[in-house]
């Protein structure tokens, strides 16, 4: 067992761990083993954060006030002036009513 080499990772965040994992490999193979296990470790801890950061981007997103445009009289009679242009326009397309 002494021509191996092990190593345990953990990524902590402040409210507790986020991954954690183990890496074994040959002692006489240690270069190429580092180089391995750098490379995924670099990858995987930048995914992680890339998640987590993600999490707190929709987190706050969600918690941003959203306006209420019912009590806005321009977005009011913005909408009024909209919805009687559609009335009067989809009037103007409809055939006549044959009686």
């Amino acid at each position: 067992m002494q021509d191996r080499l092990r190593l345990k990772v953990r990524l902590l965040f402040a409210d507790g761990e986020v991954w954690t994992a183990k890496y074994e490999g040959a002692l006489p193979a240690r270069f190429e083993w580092h180089d391995e296990v750098s490379e995924e470790l670099s990858t995987t801890v930048l995914d992680v954060m890339l998640d987590e950061r993600a999490a707190e981007l929709r987190r706050r997103i969600s918690e941003l006030p959203i306006p209420d445009l019912a009590s806005d009289e321009k977005c009011v009679d913005f909408l009024s002036l909209t919805q009687r242009t559609v009335n009067a326009d989809c009037t103007a397309i409809k055939p006549p009513v044959a009686k």
